[in-house]
């Protein structure tokens, strides 16, 4: 039986785009005579081979492929010496693809028929390869659009071409089934947007051509075209490979929240500045928000305007909160069932243990939140009346510092943050508590009536009380010596125990400042770097590797000092699975840190110190600085975002994907003792 994958057909889609991206990147570097066609032709050449051979022979399909990819940009290496960005992002495209066809799991389409059975009618290609196909037709369009080349109505040429590729696929893919109207409709209107693209790239529009690129590519990604014959089409690929998988779903709707932000701060009118602000700009502001970190390039109370201080504040509070939390409680209020996987991503965002009290403990975690909130605003918007503001620029104040400050988001509407309130121990004391709050998770301030009334609590709110204790009480007491005469100079005695304890409380991934920050001393730095690493508590708005993975990655040391072999707290046994997991998180953490100090260090010129105490408050998603940020290009933006981003939804991703990781084997290996140490 004779087939064709849908693997050979995405490499396939590709061959075009490796021949214009080759052309493009060789074309600045080239004489006035001219661009030597081979070289792209020879990388075009070895990608469609590539795709001829993927399907019987994958390792070799792969290596040709990854080969023609790589030699497109090797051609154009004077061009890509010249621009780093453009090389990051081609290496991480490039990347990405290899890694795809690599890991792709097709599923081929008989051409002749199988044996007992009746033909078949004849089928090239899945609906799915043609999608990527009409993907990888609207790059090719923009590359025309955009690309710093000569030969423009070459690329146009090319583009075309693609186009009517994806075209076929596509005929094809709805000619293997009845179709709805809707899907006809849809395929339509995908045709129009091409050719709206082309248009306006030819009109040299390069603008509205990449906007309109840029829907085309997300409609083409995103409709949900189906593989099976039936009028209902059962559910998209895209959602089953999503919705189904816990760590996805957490990683993709943090991501889409980020963009969507990114998008509504990008307009004019969310900014003062004439025409907006940039977009990366935008984006880092939005992923700031999302992940509650509170790094800033543009100053929060001059560069938005209200509409964009109200975006801000909405993306703190549903990002604090988890998207996921806002979908339960409208499949609550709907009266909808959760599938299992939903279930079980919630539970762990918001701390639960029981599963059968799911939509209970999500109650309970929105009266908490929003509660608190309503109490800190209360408050805190009434010290900013009495210092001075106007009733209604102290309620806003008070309602946008008392979410963020229980989010742990860090954005504040005045440019030095507390800095001006920290002679205030109204305030100091009101947004350190509600941080607090916010980092112990809504069913930790439940469970503390057990704690005050002596009730017995679970071992893991053993741990977080414990541990937030000591890191508040421990924090304090060393900030308040270390900075005695040194940021805390000058201040009375009340200021310099209030100002200690708001720094202390604040590290939990908060992001305030009610000093400044080069004012520090080294020590402090070091201890906030430890400090910041361990963050809040699972289940609340903080990040970090969480107080619980701190004790239990400190429990086996005391265990080793001990003489026991099993790993014990408050008398209770902890599982040597969770050990490892502990283990696997903070490792992670690490190794994270590490790589992303090492791409600052050799994108940025910024000291080593500065650059970690960035990295850590990032991926902490903390939010302080020590002057860094404001020394970012875009590069070193892009990788701080990726620092936020993956400190929000890092350590829960990497629980969820290692609680699902059950190896048992019959066979045991022998043991052999390993010196160490």
């Amino acid at each position: 039986m004779r087939s064709f994958s849908s693997r050979s057909a995405f490499v396939a889609a590709f061959v075009p785009v490796t021949w214009l991206v080759a052309l493009a990147l060789a074309s600045p570097g080239a004489e006035a005579g001219g661009v030597d066609p081979r070289g792209p032709a020879v990388a075009a050449t070895t990608v469609l081979l590539g795709a001829l051979v993927v399907r019987r022979r994958r390792r070799l399909g792969t290596v040709l492929a990854a080969t023609g990819w790589f030699g497109a940009l090797a051609l154009g290496a004077p061009t890509l010496l010249t621009r780093p960005t453009l090389t990051l992002a081609l290496l991480v495209g490039v990347s990405a693809l290899v890694f795809i066809v690599w890991r792709w799991r097709s599923t081929a389409a008989p051409i002749g028929p199988a044996l007992g059975t009746a033909p078949p009618p004849p089928t090239l290609v899945g609906p799915g390869s043609a999608r990527f196909a009409f993907v990888a037709s609207v790059l090719c369009c923009l590359l025309a659009a955009v690309a710093p080349i000569d030969h423009h109505a070459l690329a146009l040429a090319g583009a075309g071409a693609s186009l009517a590729y994806a075209a076929v696929l596509w005929a094809v893919a709805f000619a293997q089934a009845p179709r709805s109207l809707v899907d006809k409709v849809a395929l339509g209107i995908g045709g129009v947007l091409a050719l709206g693209v082309v248009a306006l790239a030819a009109a040299s529009q390069l603008g509205s051509a990449l906007a309109l690129g840029a829907v085309l590519a997300v409609f083409g990604a995103v409709y949900p075209l189906r593989d099976g014959g039936d009028d209902d089409g059962g559910t998209p690929l895209w959602v089953e490979v999503i919705a189904h998988h816990p760590a996805r779903l957490l990683v993709v709707t943090f991501a889409l929240l980020c963009a969507g932000g990114a998008v509504l701060l990008w307009l004019p009118l969310s900014s003062t500045a004439e025409g907006g602000i940039s977009f990366i700009d935008a984006a880092f502001t939005s992923t700031s928000a999302v992940c509650v970190t509170g790094l800033i390039v543009l100053d929060t109370p001059t560069a938005f305007t209200g509409y964009g201080q109200g975006v801000l504040l909405l993306l703190i509070q549903v990002g604090g909160l988890g998207i996921m939390t806002f979908s339960t409680a409208a499949f609550a209020m709907l009266g909808r069932r959760l599938t299992l996987s939903h279930e079980r991503a919630v539970a762990e965002l918001l701390g639960g243990d029981d599963r059968t009290r799911l939509v209970d403990v999500l109650r309970q975690t929105l009266r908490v939140t929003f509660g608190l909130e309503a109490v800190g605003a209360l408050w805190l918007a009434a010290c900013f009346w009495l210092s001075g503001d106007t009733l209604l620029m102290a309620v806003w104040r008070g309602v946008f510092t008392s979410i963020s400050a229980f989010c742990n988001a860090g954005f504040a509407l005045q440019s030095a943050s507390l800095i001006p309130y920290q002679h205030s121990g109204a305030v100091l004391h009101a947004v350190a508590a509600l941080i607090v709050a916010g980092g112990l998770s809504p069913a930790a301030i439940v469970a503390l009536p057990q704690l005050t009334r002596g009730r017995r609590l679970t071992l893991r709110m053993k741990m977080v009380f414990s541990m937030t204790a000591t890191l508040l009480v421990g924090g304090f007491v060393l900030l308040l010596a270390l900075e005695w005469n040194v940021s805390l100079a000058g201040m009375s005695l009340a200021d310099k125990l209030n100002n200690a304890w708001f720094q202390s409380a604040t590290l939990r991934t908060a992001g305030f400042n009610s000093v400044g920050m080069q004012a520090l001393s080294p020590a402090s730095i070091t201890l906030m770097i430890f400090l910041m690493f361990i963050g809040g508590s699972p289940g609340g708005t903080a990040g970090g590797i969480k107080t619980t993975t701190a004790f239990v990655v400190f429990m086996p040391i005391v265990t080793a000092i001990r003489g026991r072999q099993e790993v014990t707290a408050f008398g209770r046994e902890i599982p040597r699975e969770t050990v490892y997991r502990a283990a696997a998180i903070a490792v992670l953490g690490m190794l994270t840190v590490a790589f992303a100090l090492v791409a600052l260090q050799v994108t940025q010129a910024i000291p080593m110190d500065v650059a970690l105490f960035e990295v850590v408050s990032a991926i902490g998603t903390v939010g302080l600085t020590i002057g860094a940020t404001p020394k970012l290009d875009f590069v070193g933006k892009v990788i701080i975002m990726l620092c936020m981003f993956l400190g929000r939804v890092g350590p829960l991703t990497a629980f969820l994907l290692l609680s699902e990781q059950h190896s048992e084997s019959s066979w045991h290996l022998p043991e052999e003792d390993v010196p160490v140490g």
